[in-house]
């Protein structure tokens, strides 16, 4: 049985390509550092360590928008109002018609239950 092997072999195009990352590298080390520069830069991207000492300028904020004019400003606190009130209305008075069945089902009290769910219509059929 014979064993397969890989062999890897480099191509140019992989030495080219690692030709140029590392002259990029050394391009950026040597164009990066100014002439009075205490600290060698040794980013690739040539970006300098941050310097804390010296303050960001801060921008003010924006002021704020106008007030409404009229009712306006008024119209969507009132819907929550009437939004809450409604809700807490109808979560409070939840009772329906089948409370007292429930109810009476609860006490354990007999449950007239007729077959007969057609009382209104007329029994001529």
């Amino acid at each position: 049985m014979k064993q397969f092997r890989l062999v890897i072999t480099r191509s140019k195009q992989t030495n080219t390509k690692k030709d140029a990352i590392s002259r990029a590298i050394n391009n950026n080390k040597q164009t990066s550092t100014p002439e009075g520069s205490l600290h060698p830069v040794d980013n690739i991207f040539g970006m300098r360590p941050i310097d804390y000492t010296i303050r960001p300028p801060i921008c003010n904020s924006p002021p704020p928008p106008p007030p409404r004019p009229g009712m306006r400003k008024y119209i969507f606190p009132m819907s929550l109002v009437v939004f809450a009130a409604i809700t807490g209305y109808f979560y409070v008075n939840n009772k329906n018609d089948n409370i007292e069945f429930w109810l009476a089902m609860q006490n354990g009290e007999a449950v007239d239950v007729d077959g007969d769910d057609d009382e209104d219509e007329d029994g001529d059929e």
